[in-house]
C-alpha cells in the first residue's frame, strides 16, 4: 500500500508565521475599523453642523414670514406706495442669501447653502439637476422631509443634505401670485416671470446644503497612516518579545529533546543522558519522562549486550571445544578487527558489532570435518570446496539471529578480496561491506602470525608484511594502513597462540 508522505515544517517557524500574520491581520482590522470610524464622525460632525444651519435659516425664513414682514407691513404701509419692494426686509430668501454672503467671507472652508426653487426669482437660487428631482419628490410625497448622502462633485466628496423648505403662506402670494399684484419695483427689478403664479401651501423650495469632506476625510487619512506607523512599531516589538519567548520557552527546549533524540538515533552511545531541567511545566514533565524512557533503554540495552555478549562468546568456545580452530583465535581476530574499527574512528557501537563479527565469523566451520581442518599436507581440491563452504554456513546460522548489526552479512563476506578473488561471491571492492573487509584483514594477519591446527605461527611481521603487499590488491587500503599504522605506530601485538 502506497503511503502519502506529507510535506515536513518546522514547528517553530510555523508557528511564528501564524502569530506574525494574526498580528497583521489584527492590525489591519484595527486600521480599518478605525479608518472608517473616523469617517463615520466626520460624517456624523458633518450632519450635526448642516441640521444647526438649516434649522437656523428655517427660523431665520419663518421669523420674516410670521413676525417682521407683517409688523414693517403695518408701519409702512401709509408711507409706501403699492409698488415700493425692499428685498432686505421683505424677501427672507434674498436676506438669507446676503448673509450667507457675509457667512463665506468669514469661513471660506467650501460650505454650500442655497434655498433651491425652480423658476427662483433669483438665478442663484435656482435649483440644481438633483435639487429639482428632490423638489419634484416633495410634490408627489408629503411626507418625505429630506434627502441626504454623500455627492462627488468636481471630483470631491461633499455631504449634500436636502430638506423641505418654505411653503407658501398667504402674506407672501402679493409677490408671488401674478405680477399685477406684485410691487412694481420688484417687477422692475426681477422681471414678470420668475417665481409667479404660486398657490398657497404649494411647496416652492428645498433648504440645500453642502459639507465639504474632503478635508475631514484627508484628516482621518492622515491619523491612519499614523496609526499604522505606530501599530506596526507596536507590533514588531511585540512579536519580537513574543518571538523570544516561545523560542526560549518552547522551541529552545523543544530542540534540546529533538538533539537529544537525534544523537540517540544515530549513536546509542547517548542512551543514559539526561536532558536538563526546562522551565514550565509541561516541556519539563517532557523532559523527565524522556530522561526516564532514555534511562530505561540504556539499562535494557545494557542487559541485551551482556547477553549477546555472553552468548557470542559461548558459541566462540563450543567452536574451540569442537576443535574448529586453534584456543583464542576468536578473540585474537575479534580485538584485532575492534582494534582497526577504532582507529579508522568508527562509533562504538559499531565497533561492538565487529567485535561480535570477529567472535563468530568461524563458526560456520562446524560444517567441516575436523580432519579436514587439522590437516597437515595440501588439501584437494574436494577438500578445498568443503572448506570454502564455511562462510556460507556460518552466514545461514547467523541471519537467524537477529543481532542489531549486519552480522550474517560479515560472515558471508569475510573471505571476499577487493579483486574479486575471494569467496563464496568474488565481491570487489565497494561491494564488500567495511565489516567484512576488516574482519578480513584483522583474520589474515591473525592466521599468518598465531599458531593453526595445520601448521606453526610465522609471526606478525610476516602477516604485516603480507598484507602491506597485497594493500589495494586483495586488501582494502585504508584498513591495511590502519592495521599497520596499530603496529608500528601505536605497538599493538596479537598474543600468538601456541596451540
Amino acid at each position: 500500500m502506497k503511503i502519502k508522505r506529507h510535506a515536513q515544517f518546522k514547528i517553530g517557524l510555523m508557528l511564528n508565521v501564524a502569530v506574525a500574520g494574526i498580528f497583521i491581520i489584527a492590525a489591519v482590522i484595527t486600521v480599518v475599523l478605525v479608518r472608517g470610524n473616523m469617517r463615520q464622525q466626520a460624517l456624523a460632525e458633518a450632519e450635526s453642523k448642516a441640521r444647526i444651519t438649516l434649522e437656523r435659516n428655517l427660523a431665520i425664513h419663518t421669523y420674516f414670514t410670521h413676525n417682521l414682514k407683517p409688523k414693517l407691513f403695518e408701519l409702512t404701509g401709509p408711507l409706501t406706495s403699492k409698488d415700493y419692494f425692499e428685498p432686505s426686509w421683505m424677501s427672507s430668501t434674498y436676506a438669507i442669501r446676503e448673509i450667507d454672503k457675509y457667512f463665506k467671507s468669514l469661513n471660506p472652508e467650501g460650505y454650500y447653502y442655497k434655498d433651491a426653487a425652480i423658476n427662483a426669482r433669483s438665478p442663484d437660487n435656482e435649483a440644481a439637476e438633483y435639487e429639482r428631482e428632490f423638489l419634484e419628490e416633495l410634490k408627489k410625497d408629503q411626507k418625505l422631509e429630506k434627502s441626504s448622502g454623500i455627492r462627488m462633485i468636481d471630483g470631491k466628496p461633499y455631504l449634500v443634505i436636502m430638506r423641505r423648505g418654505e411653503v407658501m403662506e398667504s402674506s407672501c402670494l402679493r409677490c408671488h401670485s401674478s405680477p399685477a399684484n406684485a410691487p412694481g419695483d420688484m417687477v422692475k427689478s426681477y422681471g414678470s416671470e420668475r417665481s409667479f403664479n404660486r398657490h398657497a401651501g404649494d411647496v416652492v423650495s428645498t433648504v440645500s446644503m453642502r459639507i465639504p469632506l474632503s478635508e475631514a476625510y484627508a484628516n482621518a487619512d492622515r491619523f491612519t497612516i499614523k496609526l499604522s506607523i505606530l501599530l506596526l512599531l507596536v507590533l514588531c516589538v511585540l512579536f519580537t518579545f513574543q518571538y523570544f519567548i516561545y523560542n526560549r520557552l518552547l522551541i529552545e527546549p523543544l530542540g534540546r529533546i529533538r538533539e537529544k533524540a537525534l544523537k540517540i538515533k544515530r549513536d546509542k552511545e547517548g542512551l543514559g543522558e539526561k536532558i536538563p531541567e526546562i522551565a514550565g511545566k509541561e516541556l519539563n514533565d517532557l523532559a523527565t519522562a524522556f530522561n526516564d524512557m532514555s534511562t530505561s533503554l540504556k539499562n535494557n540495552m545494557d542487559n541485551l549486550q551482556e547477553t549477546i555478549n555472553g552468548s557470542v562468546f559461548a558459541l566462540a568456545k563450543a567452536g574451540e571445544f569442537m576443535g574448529l580452530y586453534t584456543e583464542g583465535h576468536p578473540e585474537r581476530v575479534a580485538n584485532l578487527a575492534a582494534a582497526i574499527a577504532r582507529e579508522l574512528d568508527l562509533s562504538d557501537d559499531q565497533i561492538r558489532g565487529i567485535r561480535v563479527m570477529g567472535l563468530l565469523h568461524d563458526i560456520g566451520k562446524i560444517v567441516v570435518p575436523r580432519e579436514i581442518l587439522s590437516k597437515l599436507t595440501i588439501l584437494s581440491d574436494r577438500e578445498w570446496g568443503i572448506i570454502r563452504e564455511h562462510p556460507k554456513a556460518g552466514s545461514d546460522i547467523l541471519e537467524k539471529i537477529s543481532f542489531p548489526w549486519p552480522v550474517a552479512e560479515a560472515v558471508l563476506h569475510h573471505h571476499e578480496r577487493v579483486d574479486g578473488s575471494g569467496y563464496p561471491s568474488h565481491l570487489k571492492g565497494s561491494d564488500i561491506s567495511l565489516e567484512a573487509k576488516i574482519l578480513s584483514v584483522s583474520e589474515v594477519v591473525e592466521s599468518i602470525a598465531s599458531h593453526q591446527l595445520y601448521r606453526p605461527g610465522h609471526g606478525a611481521e610476516a602477516a604485516l608484511e603480507e598484507i602491506g603487499r597485497n594493500k589495494g590488491i586483495l586488501y582494502d587500503a585504508e584498513i591495511v594502513d590502519a592495521c599497520l599504522r596499530l603496529f608500528w605506530e601505536k605497538g599493538y601485538k596479537i598474543e600468538c597462540g601456541s596451540g
